[in-house]
């Protein structure tokens, strides 16, 4: 217990007891010293703020903990007396507030930590009042709530000198790192709180933090976590965490309503923490950790040791595919997921639309920072929408059908999504609008399809292409353009910010690159009303008014110079195969590849003879090996109430029966050779 109480200590220290951090602390600290009223109050704090999701009067103890480590170095001895008078004001007032997640796990949080770097200066008063705020965090609850309480309870443990509760901490927290398929660590390694909601940039992202940390408080002592624990830890961070990072931003796909607050942009950096931590801990993939904490923190990109391939998170829906050029990703809506978590204390609130096929497209990871002020949230880049969406209904809503998943063979694949909208309130009822939308993830490519494109409301109908920072000129097939509609005969092109965007059928574009104006109150209610102007790169595609059956086909060309565009257009060896609402199918001649998505049971042809054929609805992902042989993906989403156990597929000729995954790795791609 002392080793750990010694290690909790120092990591609320700087590294460098004489380096930039600590003189950083030593003079910030002292400002609030001199500022200290006589009352051990903080002018800068609003004692009197009720708000529940950023609750300000919190910063008090914020301030105490600053008092609290500059008072352990050198040249904070002075320190110690506004430390405790600070302290004292809050262990009097004993502030509280409506949400009960400040009084359970904020406030004894922060208290810990002050409580263990003051201890030796606390009278028995002041040690019994804190600690009886650190015992409101009751060891239970879920996730990454869990987590918070038990790490609290082991701060009070080794203040109490409990050895009984420390283990028992440590035993709570350990019990989190498992697989599961109610909330926490999924079994693809995406994580799920409030319900069935992807939430790893959030929830999940404090959880592997918080983990790491104590698993290497504990390593070494008596309360170690087990070698098992720690090979799942590991897997959930690196095949998981680490796999949804593009320079230092964690996919906004992946944050649930946070994506709705203003400090979203950096999350990478607690990944590159949450490994340093693990890379202190010896290990089979120790190594590894410290290698891609090293590169995380430096927030480069397309560099040694950077995922490369195609993964699909089969519990949430949720597909990425990486490159050392860019980063992909896809959210799908399924009909056990959840669109986001709601919205909880004000935040999230247009947040609706967030699960309906986004696709980000990330080059440098910073090309939607700060952005979501300004957004339109009826555009996010990827979905097919009313253009006059109304935000109404819960933005927590489940998919409205079951087909959602993807076929992947680790280097390319396949999502696919038969998709209808959820309710939105009266004007927007439940499947008024419906799509099959399918995205074919290759080396240089992501091409998009869709199809089926029906509404019965009166409402105009788009497809975002995207919508992200603007930077630098935005050129076309007809020249550089000013913001407007345009009638593309096809084929055509777009090309803005290292990425090209080709559309090789006849389409009605929509060109709006320019200033964009919105408001953070309006997504986040704990933010001020006032405006904020971004410039702002927007392209969508116009299906007109009630369409019938209407359908897309776009290419995604990250990393490519606009002088190569147009010769990529005429000559991209990308053909469609199929593109209807019964199958979507794409071709790659040059890689030999073949992705299908097939919402009923039939065939491809291809020059004239049968290709593939299924004995139902699935994906499919066909390569085209030396020697002759088939390397085959087969996907069968798994939210489908009648899903069977097997699914036959023929290739050329070939026959092969494809077991299927059961229980929580529904839904999982399974390979074979024929």
């Amino acid at each position: 217990m002392e080793t750990i109480k010694a290690r909790l200590v120092e990591d609320l220290l700087p590294d460098d007891p004489k380096g930039s951090e600590a003189k950083r602390l030593l003079g910030a600290a002292s400002g609030y010293a001199a500022a200290l009223r006589a009352d051990g109050t903080c002018p800068d704090v609003d004692y009197a703020n009720r708000t529940s999701s950023a609750w300000k009067t919190p910063r008090h103890l914020s301030r105490v903990c600053e008092l609290a480590k500059a008072r352990r170095l050198a040249g904070g001895e002075a320190l110690k007396p506004k430390a405790l008078a600070a302290l004292d004001h809050w262990l009097a007032k004993d502030y509280k507030n409506s949400n009960w997640w400040w009084n359970q796990i904020g406030v004894p949080r922060k208290m810990g930590e002050i409580l263990l770097l003051l201890e030796p200066d606390l009278a028995a008063a002041q040690k019994t009042k804190g600690l009886e705020i650190l015992k409101r965090a009751k060891i239970g609850m879920t996730g990454q709530n869990r987590v918070w309480v038990s790490g609290i309870s082991l701060a009070r443990a080794c203040l109490e000198r409990d050895a009984d509760l420390a283990a028992k901490a440590i035993d709570s927290i350990a019990g989190t790192i498992r697989t599961t398929t109610a909330e926490g660590i999924q079994p693809d390694w995406s994580f799920h709180q409030h319900g069935a909601c992807l939430y790893a940039g959030g929830y999940g992202l404090g959880f592997s933090l918080d983990c790491a940390r104590f698993a290497y408080y504990a390593h070494g002592t008596g309360l170690a976590f087990s070698e098992e624990k720690l090979k799942v830890l590991s897997a959930y961070i690196l095949d998981g965490q680490v796999w949804m990072v593009r320079g230092d931003c964690f996919d906004y796909g992946a944050t649930g309503r946070e994506i709705a607050r203003k400090g979203i942009d950096h999350k990478g950096r607690a990944v590159a923490a949450a490994c340093r931590y693990m890379a202190k801990i010896p290990g089979s993939r120790q190594a590894e950790f410290a290698a891609t904490a090293e590169r995380l923190n430096s927030a480069k990109v397309g560099v040694k040791g950077e995922p490369s391939g195609n993964r699909y998170f089969w519990r949430s829906a949720f597909l990425v595919h990486r490159r050392p050029g860019y980063y992909v990703s896809v959210r799908m809506a399924r009909r056990d997921l959840c669109a986001s978590d709601g919205t909880h204390n004000k935040e999230g609130l247009r947040s609706h639309y967030l699960s309906d096929g986004v696709t980000y497209i990330f080059r440098t990871g910073t090309e939607y920072e700060r952005i979501f002020g300004a957004w339109d949230w009826r555009r996010p880049p990827g979905i097919t929408g009313r253009a006059a969406a109304p935000f109404a209904g819960s933005t927590k809503a489940k998919g409205a059908r079951a087909f959602a998943g993807a076929a992947s063979d680790g280097t390319v694949g396949v999502a696919a999504m038969d998709w209808a909208n959820a309710a939105r309130g009266k004007g927007y009822p439940a499947g008024q609008l419906a799509a099959r939308k399918a995205w074919f993830c290759f080396e240089r490519e992501v091409v998009c399809l869709g199809a089926g494109i029906t509404c019965t409301g009166a409402s105009p109908v788009i497809t975002s292409v995207n919508q992200c920072l603007l930077r630098g000129e935005v050129a076309t097939s007809e020249g550089v353009k000013e913001p407007g509609a345009y009638d593309l005969a096809g084929p055509a092109w777009v090309h803005h910010d290292s990425v090209g965007y080709v559309f090789p059928e006849k389409a009605k574009l929509y060109l709006a690159p320019g200033p964009q104006t919105g408001s953070w109150r309006s997504i986040n209610g704990r933010y001020p009303a006032e405006k904020e102007t971004r410039d702002v790169f927007n392209l969508w595609l116009d299906h007109g008014t009630k369409p019938q059956a209407a359908s897309y086909v776009y290419h995604i060309v990250p990393g490519i110079e606009t002088k190569d565009l147009p010769a990529y257009a005429k000559a991209s060896g990308v053909e469609v195969l199929a593109n209807t609402p019964a199958l979507q199918a794409v071709r790659h001649k040059a890689l030999r590849i073949t992705g299908a998505a097939f919402y009923e049971p039939g065939a491809i042809e291809m020059d004239g003879r049968p290709f593939i054929a299924v004995d139902q609805s699935c994906i499919v992902l066909v390569r085209r090996l030396a020697g002759g042989k088939l390397r085959v993906a087969v996907c069968k989403p798994n939210a489908d109430a009648k899903r069977p156990k097997s699914v036959t597929v023929t290739v050329s000729g070939r026959r092969g029966k494809f077991e299927l995954p059961t229980g929580s790795h529904s839904g999982e791609s399974v390979m074979r050779e024929l």
